[in-house]
């Protein structure tokens, strides 16, 4: 099993975070994630969207620490969609975790597994705050392979 993560420590009120995941080329991935913030926000999937600019690379670690295997999956955080191409919704939810002061946290996840076959394409998370003010968000996408 891979994972990644990532922390956004101040995301703007109604800020946008995009995360971008390659499914790689071998094998169909069986893949989970979750977001935590610091107050409400939405979290959002897309299947096959076109980014003007997919991010930055972030790392990935095999979770057999002794394990040598390298997963063929990228993800991407930071990137920039071109208008008006999110591609297919696959999912939209409401992480309620209050507003501004009296914000106490909120966590979602993708409730159970998707299974992606090999060379399906890209998937885009993004996350919007809507806290009442700034907050921090963290995201971890975790998968194996068939």
């Amino acid at each position: 099993m891979d994972t990644s993560t990532h922390v956004v420590p101040e995301l703007a009120d109604n800020g946008t975070y995009t995360y971008a995941w390659t499914s790689g080329t071998t094998n169909h991935k069986h893949v989970s994630f979750a977001v935590t913030a610091g107050g409400d926000a939405f979290m959002t999937g897309y299947m096959s969207p076109t980014f003007a600019d997919i991010g930055t690379a972030m790392t990935n670690h095999n979770r057999l620490t002794s394990g040598t295997n390298v997963s063929d999956v990228a993800i991407f955080q930071n990137g920039s969609i071109s208008a008006g191409t999110n591609g297919t919704m696959l999912f939209d939810l409401l992480l309620p975790g209050g507003l501004k002061k009296s914000s106490g946290g909120a966590r979602g996840d993708s409730g159970g597994e998707w299974i992606v076959p090999a060379s399906v394409g890209t998937f885009m998370l993004t996350v919007i705050n809507q806290g009442g003010a700034t907050k921090p968000i963290g995201v971890e996408f975790n998968w194996y392979e068939e």
